[in-house]
């Protein structure tokens, strides 16, 4: 059963990566300007933040079937791109796309929690993210090759893997808990559960920074592109092996203390990599930097699960990654408006800050915290 929701995950990724890099490539073609093109990046994510508001509404009324929906819509709106051939069609397509994105998701990541073995919930989770993580790197690897062979078909191919999907969840008999009594979360539990929700911020504004402008850096260093695609392939390769080994330790000495650590290791690395411009350190950092990001997000949605009644499940699912996207989206933006060529406008120094402050906020009131225990005694 597990086996199917994460090849049902890994459908909906290779659509995502298929179309997160042909559609730029598309876009380029029709001489659109870098501003648009990242308009329609934003979109994009802003969709799926929309879309996650709504999800405990729809869950409640289509249960299972929201996934279904989602993976359909998902397929669909990445192959009406191949004949999309305005900005305004485009836009509106990745709109959808996004808004199927978290109608697969919310309930997907939901499912997989619920079905996950107590003492092994950010190991099950890692997997899904892993085969999140392999779709995405086929799609976006492959469709280009596609597409070059002949227009449409890499959007129409890999557009339509999401429907294997549908047939690995079609006829599935495990189904969300309580789905007609979910409730949503209230601001007041988000506020207790800050650190998970603002390591989904901090993750995707990392994440959405570095896939932007780290490449761009790269080559205004004076190195070659291929050069860039060593440095992006040991960050993803720091991924790959955080979903295969963070996630276990996470549940074999607790989740929050792998946070802690995880935290810790990547703003020291961030730190570091924006006072040089050693590719050699670049690459090693920015390996450090992938293995301790790619773990944050399913060891902080487990965690967030384990702290949550099952009727507020999907609710906080939603907002969890409401918040990452919130945080892809505003890492490119503020990485464009405070980039320079000076030390504190290098990306690095700028996708620390966040995480810095987060650590700063969790140290002080854990401070607070000892302080009211001694009063207490």
């Amino acid at each position: 059963m597990k086996m199917r929701m994460n090849f049902a995950g890994f459908s909906w990724a290779v659509s995502f990566g298929a179309l997160a890099t042909l559609a730029s490539l598309s876009m380029e073609k029709a001489n659109l300007s870098r501003f648009e093109i990242g308009l329609h990046g934003s979109a994009y994510y802003f969709s799926i933040a929309l879309g996650s508001i709504f999800m405990t509404k729809l869950i409640r009324s289509m249960g299972n079937i929201t996934m279904i929906v989602g993976l359909l819509g998902a397929a669909m709106s990445v192959v009406l791109f191949a004949f999309a051939n305005s900005s305004y069609e485009w836009l509106l397509l990745r709109m959808i796309n996004g808004f199927c994105a978290a109608m697969a998701l919310v309930p997907l990541e939901t499912l997989v929690y619920q079905n996950a073995g107590s003492l092994e919930k950010a190991k099950v989770f890692g997997l899904f993210e892993l085969c999140l993580s392999a779709g995405v790197g086929i799609g976006g690897s492959f469709a280009p090759l596609l597409e070059s062979i002949q227009s449409g078909t890499g959007y129409i191919l890999f557009g339509l893997f999401p429907l294997f999907g549908v047939m690995a969840l079609h006829g599935i008999k495990i189904k969300i808990e309580n789905a007609s009594e979910l409730e949503v979360i209230s601001f007041g539990d988000i506020k207790k559960m800050y650190l998970w929700f603002s390591t989904a911020f901090t993750q995707g504004f990392l994440e959405g920074g570095l896939l932007s402008y780290l490449g761009l850096m790269i080559i205004g260093m004076g190195y070659a592109t291929n050069q860039v695609s060593i440095v992006f392939g040991s960050m993803f390769a720091g991924v790959i092996c955080s979903m295969l080994f963070i996630t276990r330790l996470a549940d074999s000495i607790g989740h929050k203390r792998v946070l802690l650590l995880t935290h810790v290791l990547s703003l020291f690395c961030l730190l570091l990599m924006g006072f040089t411009e050693s590719l050699t350190v670049i690459i090693v950092f920015i390996f450090v930097v992938g293995l301790t990001c790619g773990g944050q997000y399913a060891v902080a949605l487990a965690s967030l699960g384990m702290q949550v009644d099952s009727i507020k499940q999907p609710s906080a699912n939603s907002a969890y990654l409401t918040l990452n996207c919130a945080g892809s989206v505003a890492g490119p933006m503020v990485m464009g408006l405070l980039g320079s060529g000076g030390l504190f406008g290098s990306i690095f120094i700028i996708g620390s800050i966040p995480i810095f402050i987060l650590l700063l906020v969790w140290f002080v009131n854990i401070c607070c915290y000892k302080n009211k225990v001694v009063v207490k005694a």
